[in-house]
C-alpha cells in the first residue's frame, strides 16, 4: 500500500511540517498543519491488536507523537493570540494533563492558556498540582520552563511567546585528538542512526569504537539530549541501569533537573526521558553483555523517543539491532611510495600521532618503509598505532619495526590518563580474554598456529584433538566456537562466493594467543598437527595442478600460502626430516608456477641444510627435486646446502629416471644450464614419455632450445604441439607458457599481430589461474613488440608494468631486463639523453648483481650494444666502437643465438654508419645464420639491410653475404677486424 494511503504516515508528515513551521516563525501555517494532523486520529492506535505484544512499541511511539503535536499546536495558537481559540485549547490541554500529570511541557502550556484566558487562579492551581505530583512521584522539582510560566502568572504579565520543544544538550567528553580515517564510517553510522533505534558498533579492542560513537553522537539532530553511559566500570546485574541513571543526571531542563526519580531503575530511566528525544551512548557493553542487552531491550520498548548507540566487542543480540563492524584502518602494500602510503588512514594516523610524540618527525622517503611495516604488522589497529607512535620519543621507526616480533612487551606504555584496559596492548587483549569461557580460550590459543587464518575443516583437524575438558569437539561444535570468537571480535571472519568461510586472528591477538598456547604447554603438539594438515593439503593438491583441477587447487594453495610457509618453517626447525622434504618437494611446482623461483631455491636450500644431503629411504625423488631447485634457484647470498659431487650426481640420476613429472621437469631445468646438445637430447627423450604432461613439457623445452639455436620451423612445431598438449590436459599455466614462447618466435618472423594475440591469450590464461595476468616475461615481450610497431605509449605501459611485476617476483635480473627495454624504447623514439641515462643506470645495477646464469651475460651484452647505438646517434663513434666491443666479448660465450644476432646487428649498423658496407653485410649474414633468419619484426634491421644493399650493389652484396654465412666464429672475426 502506498504510504500516502496510511493515516499514521500522513499524521507524522503533517506533524513534522507543522513543527518545522513553528520553529521557522510561521505560527499560522504551523497551527493549520498540526490541526490537520490531529484530526486524523480516531482513538488509541492498534486498539484492535492490543493483545499482540509487537504493537506495544509502535503504539507508544505514535501516542508520544500525538502528545507532542498537541503541545506544538498550543504553542502556535498561543503565539497567534486569538481569544476565540483559547476555550477549546484549555479543554484539550486539561484533558491531556489529567492523562499525563507528570508531563511538564503540557502543564506549562495549560498554565499559559489559562492565564491568557483570564483564569489566573486556575493556572496557579495547575502549577501547584504539577509541582506536588513531581515531588511525590519522582522526587524532583519543576523544570525551568514550568517555573517561568508560574512566575508570569504571579506577576500578572503577558507570558512570552511559547517556544518549540527545548533543544537537547550533548553531555559528551570533548575529543583531544582528531578522528583520522573514519569519514566513511562516521557518515554511515550517522545515516543508520536516522533509521535504527539500536545501533551497535562492534570490533576488536583498540579499534576506536568509542571514539567513533562519540563523533557520531555529536551529529544528533537538534533538540536531542545526548548522554554517555560508560559500562566498563559497572558491576552486577543492575550495573548498566545505574550507569545510565548516572549519565542522565547532568541535564539542564525537564525532569532530569535536581535529581532522578526514586524506585525501580528502569522506571526511573523511562520517566526521566519521557517526552524528549534522547540518544544514549552505551559504551563498552561486552563486559556485562547480557545485562546491557536486557536493559536496552526494555528501554527501547518503553521509551519510544529513545535511541541507543552501543559499543561492544560482540553484538547485543536484541531484536531490531543494527550492527556496524568497525574495521581496523586500511594499510598500504609493502613497497608503497611516500604518496601511496600517506593515502592510507593507518599511516596518516601514525604520522599525526608520531609528530605529536616527537616534534619535527615527518614521514619521508627514509622512514616510509618501516612505518608501512609497523602499520601492517599492527593490522592498522588505531590504539596499537598510537602506542607505537609514542615509542618514537626513544626509538627510531626502524627500531620499532624490528621489535614488533615482541610487540606485547614493546607497546606497554600508554597515556597515564587512559583506562587501564587501554594503557598497554596486552591489557587490551587481557580484557577480551577474561570474558571468554574455557572452551573459547582453548580454541583461540590453538588457532595461533595458523599464519593465514583457517577454514573450518582445518581448524577442527588441527585444534580439536586432546581437548582439556570433556570429549573432543566435533566440527559443528568448533564452528560454534569460531562464530562466538568472531562475534567477540577476536576473529575476523571472511567469506567468498567460491570458498568456505575463513577465520583469521589479527596479528596482535595471534601473538597474545601464542603466549597463552605456550603457557598451556600445547605449542609443540598443535604445531605438529598444523604441519601434518598442510603437508596433506600440499601433497594432494600437487598432482592436480597438471589437470583441469588446476584452478581450484591453485586458489586453495594461494589462500594457504602463509600457512604452508609456517608449516615448512616448523618442519625445518623442529619437525621430522621426511616432513620437511615432502612439503618442500610438494611445493616445488606451485612455487615455479607463481614465479617464485628465488623463494623455492631459498627454502629448499634451508631444508637440505637442516636435514642433510642424503635422502631418507623412499624419498629419493623428493630429495632430488629439492637438490635441483636449491642448485638452480638459491640466490648466491644464501648458498645451497653443501653437496658433494657424488650426492649431486645421485640426485640428478634419480631425477632423470623418475616417474614423477615434476622431478623429470627438474632434470630438464638442470640440463638447461648445460650444453645445448645435452638438454636437447634429454628433451627429445622425454618427448616419448608415457605421461602426457611430461611430453608436453618436453616439447616446450625443446621448442625453446630450437628457437635459441635459430631453427625456427622445428621450434614452431614443438611449441604448437606443447600448447595443444597442455590445452587438452586442462593445464592453463603450461598452455600460457607455450604461447609466450610462441609469441617470441612469431615476433622474429614478423607476425606481430599473431604474436600480440598469443600474448593476450596467455595473459587471459594467467588471470584464469589466479595470477595477475601480468607475468613479467609476457609484458616484456608485448612491450618490445609495441615498441617496434610504433606504439610507444602502449609499449611504455607494458614495460613499466613488467618492471613492477618483476619487483613483486623479487627477480632483479627481470627488473634489469625491463629497464633495458625501457631504455631501448627511449632510443628508438629519439629520446637519446633518456636512453643513455637509463641504460647506464641499468648496467650499473646489473654489475652489482651476482654474475650467475645466462640472463646476466645476455643483459650485459645487450646493454652495451644499446649504449653503443645511442652514442653513435649522438655523433660519438669512438665511444660507440668501444661499447660494441664490450658487447661482443660476452656474446661470444653465449649459447643463445638470437642474443648473439642482436649484438652483431648493432655492430653491422655501426660499420654501415662508418661507410664500411662490406663488413656490415658480412656481419649481418653471420647474424642471419645464427638466428636462422632475419628478425623480420625489427624495422631498424630492415633499414641497415637496405642501406648495405644500396651501397654495395647486387654482386658485392652477395659476395659479402656469402662470406658472413660461412663464419664459424663471427664475434672473433668482428673483434679481429675492428
Amino acid at each position: 500500500m502506498p504510504r500516502g494511503h496510511v493515516d499514521a504516515w500522513d499524521f507524522e508528515q503533517r506533524a513534522a511540517t507543522g513543527r518545522a513551521a513553528l520553529a521557522a516563525g510561521e505560527p499560522a501555517r504551523a497551527a493549520d498543519e498540526l490541526s490537520r494532523a490531529l484530526e486524523l486520529w480516531r482513538g488509541a492506535p492498534f486498539a484492535d491488536a492490543e493483545a499482540a505484544g509487537f504493537t506495544a512499541a509502535p503504539a507508544a511511539r505514535l501516542t508520544e507523537l500525538r502528545l507532542a503535536a498537541t503541545e506544538d499546536r498550543a504553542d502556535a495558537l498561543l503565539t497567534l493570540g486569538r481569544a476565540d481559540t483559547l476555550p477549546r485549547l484549555v479543554a484539550e490541554l486539561t484533558a491531556q494533563r489529567v492523562a499525563h500529570p507528570l508531563r511538564e511541557r503540557t502543564a506549562a502550556r495549560l498554565i499559559r492558556a489559562l492565564h491568557a484566558n483570564g483564569q489566573g487562579a486556575d493556572a496557579l492551581d495547575v502549577f501547584d498540582r504539577t509541582r506536588q505530583a513531581l515531588a511525590e512521584e519522582l522526587g524532583t522539582d519543576p523544570s525551568s520552563e514550568l517555573r517561568d510560566a508560574h512566575l508570569h502568572v504571579l506577576a500578572g504579565t503577558r507570558p512570552p511567546a511559547p517556544r518549540p520543544a527545548p533543544v537537547g544538550r550533548s553531555v559528551l567528553p570533548g575529543p583531544l585528538t582528531a578522528l583520522i580515517g573514519r569519514d566513511a564510517d562516521l557518515a554511515a553510522v550517522r545515516d543508520r542512526l536516522r533509521h535504527s533505534r539500536l545501533l551497535t558498533l562492534t570490533g576488536p579492542g583498540g579499534v576506536g569504537k568509542t571514539r567513533l560513537a562519540l563523533a557520531a553522537a555529536t551529529g544528533a539532530p537538534a533538540g536531542t539530549d545526548v548522554r554517555l553511559a560508560e559500562l566498563a566500570g559497572a558491576e552486577g546485574p543492575d550495573g548498566p541501569a545505574r550507569a545510565v541513571l548516572a549519565a542522565l543526571r547532568p541535564a539542564d531542563a525537564g525532569v532530569l533537573t535536581g535529581g532522578l526519580p526514586p524506585g525501580d531503575p528502569l522506571e526511573r530511566i523511562v520517566r526521566a526521558v519521557d517526552g524528549r528525544d534522547v540518544l544514549l551512548v552505551l559504551d563498552n557493553c561486552e563486559r556485562l553483555i547480557a545485562d546491557a542487552a536486557r536493559l536496552a531491550h526494555r528501554l527501547l520498548a518503553a521509551a519510544p523517543r529513545l535511541t541507543v548507540l552501543a559499543t561492544s566487542r560482540e553484538p547485543l543480540g536484541v531484536p531490531g539491532e543494527t550492527l556496524w563492524p568497525v574495521p581496523p584502518l586500511a594499510v598500504p602494500e609493502p613497497g608503497s611510495t611516500l604518496r601511496q602510503a600517506l593515502a592510507h588512514p593507518a599511516v596518516a594516523l601514525f604520522a599525526e600521532r608520531a609528530a605529536a610524540a616527537r616534534p619535527g618527525f615527518a614521514l619521508d622517503r627514509d622512514t616510509v618503509a618501516p612505518v608501512v611495516r609497523i602499520c601492517r604488522e599492527l593490522d592498522g589497529l588505531p590504539l596499537a598505532l598510537e602506542l607505537a607512535a609514542a615509542r618514537l620519543r626513544a626509538l627510531t621507526p626502524d627500531r620499532i619495526a624490528a621489535r614488533l616480533h615482541d610487540r606485547l612487551r614493546l607497546l606497554d606504555r600508554g597515556p597515564r590518563t587512559a583506562p587501564d584496559r587501554h594503557r598497554t596492548l596486552r591489557a587490551v587483549i587481557d580484557w577480551s580474554w577474561d570474558l571468554l569461557d574455557p572452551d573459547e580460550r582453548v580454541l583461540l590459543r590453538r588457532l595461533s598456529v595458523f599464519a593465514a587464518g583457517a577454514v573450518l575443516r582445518d581448524a577442527h583437524t588441527v585444534c580439536a584433538a586432546h581437548w582439556p575438558a570433556g570429549p573432543d569437539p566435533d566440527p559443528t561444535a568448533v564452528e560454534d566456537l569460531l562464530t562466538a570468537l568472531a562475534d567477540k571480535s577476536l576473529l575476523v571472519s571472511t567469506t567468498s562466493e567460491t570458498g568456505p568461510a575463513r577465520y583469521r586472528l589479527l596479528e596482535t591477538v595471534r601473538a597474545y594467543a601464542a603466549e597463552r598456547l605456550a603457557e598451556a604447554g600445547e605449542h609443540d603438539r598443535t604445531a605438529d598437527a598444523h604441519l601434518r594438515c598442510f603437508l596433506d593439503l600440499a601433497e594432494h593438491a600437487e598432482p592436480l595442478l597438471r589437470t583441469d583441477r588446476q584452478l581450484d587447487r591453485l586458489a586453495r594453495l594461494d589462500a594457504e600460502q602463509d600457512n604452508l610457509d609456517a608449516a615448512l618453517r616448523h618442519a625445518v626447525t623442529a619437525g621430522p626430516s621426511d616432513h620437511a622434504l615432502r612439503l618442500a618437494a610438494a611445493r616445488a611446482w606451485p612455487w615455479l608456477m607463481r614465479g617464485r623461483a628465488h623463494e623455492a631455491g631459498e627454502r629448499t636450500a634451508a631444508v637440505l641444510a637442516a636435514h642433510g644431503t642424503t635422502p631418507p629411504p623412499g624419498l629419493e625423488q623428493q630429495h632430488a627435486r629439492c637438490v635441483i631447485l636449491a642448485q638452480l634457484a638459491a640466490p648466491p647470498r644464501e648458498p645451497a646446502a653443501p653437496l658433494t659431487p657424488e650426492a649431486f650426481g645421485a640426485a640428478l640420476a634419480t631425477a632423470r629416471h623418475a616417474d614423477h613429472p615434476v622431478t623429470l621437469a627438474a632434470a630438464l631445468l638442470l640440463a638447461a644450464a648445460g650444453p645445448p646438445d645435452t638438454i636437447a637430447a634429454t628433451a627429445r627423450e622425454y618427448c616419448r614419455h608415457p605421461d602426457a604432461w611430461t611430453r608436453s613439457a618436453a616439447q616446450l623445452v625443446l621448442g625453446r632450445i630450437e628457437l635459441s639455436a635459430g631453427r625456427i620451423d622445428p621450434a614452431e612445431r614443438c611449441l604448437r604441439t606443447a600448447g595443444d598438449g597442455f590445452r587438452t590436459l586442462g593445464d592453463r599455466w603450461g598452455h600460457a607458457m607455450a604461447l609466450v614462447t610462441l609469441a617470441a618466435l612469431l615476433a622474429v618472423t614478423g607476425a606481430a599481430e599473431e604474436a600480440l594475440g598469443a600474448l593476450d591469450e596467455a595473459a587471459l590464461l594467467d588471470a584464469a589461474t589466479g595470477g595477475p595476468g601480468e607475468a613479467p616475461l609476457t609484458l616484456l615481450l608485448a612491450g618490445r613488440l609495441r615498441t617496434r610497431n610504433g606504439d610507444p605509449a602502449a609499449a611504455r605501459a607494458d614495460l613499466e608494468r613488467a618492471r613492477t611485476a618483476a619487483e613483486h617476483a623479487r627477480d632483479p635480473h627481470l627488473e634489469a631486463a625491463a629497464d633495458y627495454a625501457l631504455g631501448e624504447l627511449a632510443r628508438r623514439t629519439g629520446h637519446l639523453t633518456t636512453a643513455l641515462a637509463t641504460q647506464r643506470a641499468t648496467l650499473q645495477r646489473l654489475e652489482q648483481l651476482p654474475a650467475t646464469g645466462p640472463t646476466h651475460l645476455h643483459l650485459r651484452a645487450l646493454l652495451h650494444t644499446s649504449l653503443a647505438r645511442t652514442h653513435h646517434r649522438l655523433a660519438d663513434p669512438a665511444t660507440a666502437a668501444t661499447l660494441h666491443r664490450r658487447a661482443l666479448e660476452p656474446a661470444a660465450t653465449s649459447q643463445d643465438r638470437p642474443v648473439r644476432a642482436d649484438v652483431l646487428e648493432g655492430w653491422a649498423e655501426h660499420h654501415l654508419a662508418l661507410a664500411d658496407p662490406t663488413r656490415a653485410t658480412t656481419t649481418l649474414a653471420a647474424a642471419y645464420a645464427l638466428r636462422g633468419g632475419h628478425d623480420a619484426g625489427d624495422p631498424e634491421l630492415r633499414t641497415v639491410l637496405d642501406g648495405c644493399a644500396a651501397a654495395l650493389g647486387d654482386t658485392a652484396f652477395r659476395a659479402a653475404w656469402n662470406h658472413g654465412l660461412n663464419l664459424t666464429d663471427p664475434e672473433a672475426a668482428a673483434l679481429d677486424g675492428s
